[in-house]
């Protein structure tokens, strides 16, 4: 056997990207690379940390045979979405018998993940009479037409799967109710994508500026068992429509909140 420590694997789960250091947000993968093991054999990783304290422990019972090279992952995340910066290790075992150990080390992503609003990025439309702070270090690019204003906001790295999209326009078209729309773009969507809907939930607040607001949320998962999460945040101002819609692995949900909330608190109207 072999083991490979990486931050990406393909859809074989070999290693696109190997390495032994990791940013707090990012999944750790230890690829074990296994040839002529048989149904029968067990694999085991023990996740631990530099005091050896067991983290985590995931088995594979070896259900087919392997006849040539393949490759199995196991993967380490943090229930929180950030692993602490520190040094870890991976103890792989055939068996219950120690096969190796494997050092790797977490490294803070602060600097990149921290979500501020202290640059005053302010975006603001005299046609549709609102404005509404991007976070410091993310972009965004605008679409308008005469019916509707789009802001597509990115952060500042590739590493943080965060997306956002924040809207005003005339009107939802052939929708009756924020829900129906909502429930229909995300399920648009979660297809397009391959993800199976697990859950929603409805919300009824009131944004900072002491609008009153509905939300939906939407929970998924993918084909590799990671959950994604979708929000929209509706409100309505002199006959015009907003809504806020956030798009995350729920490994980052943190810094989606902190993005999410932050917008909706900044958001004025004229």
């Amino acid at each position: 056997m072999e083991v490979s420590l990486a931050d990406q694997v393909d859809q074989n789960n070999v290693p696109v990207t190997t390495t032994q250091k990791f940013n707090s947000n990012e999944t750790v993968y230890a690829c074990v690379k296994v040839d002529y093991q048989i149904i029968g054999n067990t694999l085991k990783a023990q996740w631990k940390s530099s005091t050896g304290e067991l983290l985590s422990e995931t088995k594979n019972d070896m259900t087919v045979d392997y006849y040539s090279p393949s490759y199995i992952a196991f993967t380490f995340q943090w229930t929180t979405g950030f692993i602490p910066e520190d040094n870890y290790k991976v103890e792989i075992y055939l068996n219950d018998n120690l096969y190796g150990s494997f050092d790797f080390e977490v490294t803070s992503e602060v600097a990149e993940a921290a979500v501020t609003f202290d640059k005053d990025n302010k975006y603001s439309s005299t046609d549709f009479g609102f404005a509404i702070t991007i976070p410091d270090n993310w972009t965004y690019e605008e679409s308008k037409t005469a019916e509707e204003v789009g802001l597509s906001i990115a952060p500042p790295s590739q590493n943080i799967p965060v997306g956002l999209q924040f809207s005003a326009t005339n009107s939802l078209g052939d929708y009756s109710s924020y829900e129906e729309f909502a429930d229909d773009a995300s399920a648009i969507a979660a297809e397009q994508q391959g993800w199976t809907f697990v859950d929603k939930i409805k919300n009824d607040a009131v944004l900072e500026n002491g609008t009153p607001c509905e939300e939906h949320t939407y929970s998924y998962t993918d084909n590799d068992n990671n959950n994604w999460v979708m929000g929209y945040c509706f409100a309505e101002n002199k006959g015009k429509i907003y809504y806020l819609f956030v798009v995350t692995e729920k490994s980052n949900i943190d810094i989606a909140t902190a993005v999410y909330i932050g917008m909706l608190n900044s958001l004025t109207f004229n």
